[in-house]
C-alpha cells in the first residue's frame, strides 16, 4: 500500500519532526506524530491501534514499546523522496523539478544533464560556480553549452544563469 493509503485507513504515522511535516504539508489530514512524543499523547490522542512507521525508526524505544501489544497493527515503511513524491501525485500536489541536476559517474565520464527537467544531449561544456562567504545565500550560476546538431550547418546553444550576491 502507498502512504496516502495508510492515511486514508486512519493509520498514525510514526517518524521524525522533519519527514512529519514534510507528510503534513502534502496531505493536511495526515495523522502524524513525531516519535519524540510520549505514548500516552499517542494513545489519548486518537485511540487508534493502527500505525504506519518509518523504518528508519525499526529500533527506537517507542517502536520496542508498541511491539509489545499484540493488539496493535503495526507497519513499517520507508519515507524515501520517491515514496512522498507518490503521496504528492495521489494527493493532487505538483511536483518540483530541480532547476538543474548534473550526474557523473566518474572522472572520465561525459556528465548528464537535466534542466527545467529536460535531458541535455550533445554537451560541449558545463560549469557549475557556487560561493557565499558565510552561511547565507551567495552568488550561484552555471552555464552550459550543447552542439545542435538537428540543423544543416551545427551551430552552439549556450544558457547561462547567474544569480549575484
Amino acid at each position: 500500500m502507498s502512504i496516502k493509503e495508510f492515511i486514508d485507513k486512519n493509520y498514525i504515522i510514526l517518524t521524525n519532526d522533519f519527514t512529519k511535516d514534510k507528510i503534513e504539508n502534502i496531505c493536511s489530514y495526515a495523522r502524524v506524530v513525531p516519535l519524540d512524543t510520549t505514548m500516552n499523547k499517542i494513545y489519548d490522542s486518537w485511540r487508534i491501534n493502527k500505525f504506519l512507521i518509518d523504518n528508519y525508526f525499526i529500533d527506537h524505544p517507542v517502536i520496542k514499546e508498541l511491539e509489545t501489544h499484540p493488539e496493535y497493527e503495526i507497519v513499517f515503511s520507508r519515507f524515501s523522496t520517491p515514496d512522498l513524491n507518490l503521496l504528492k501525485i495521489e494527493c493532487g500536489k505538483k511536483i518540483e523539478e530541480p532547476l538543474l541536476v548534473i550526474k557523473l559517474n566518474d572522472m572520465n565520464s561525459v556528465p548528464e544533464l537535466l534542466y527545467e527537467g529536460k535531458r541535455i544531449d550533445n554537451l560541449r561544456n558545463v560549469c557549475l560556480d557556487w560561493e557565499t562567504k558565510s552561511e547565507e545565500i551567495g552568488h550561484s550560476g552555471f552555464k552550459f553549452t550543447q552542439i545542435d546538431k538537428d540543423v544543416d550547418v551545427p551551430y552552439e546553444i549556450t544558457i547561462e544563469k547567474r544569480r549575484l550576491f
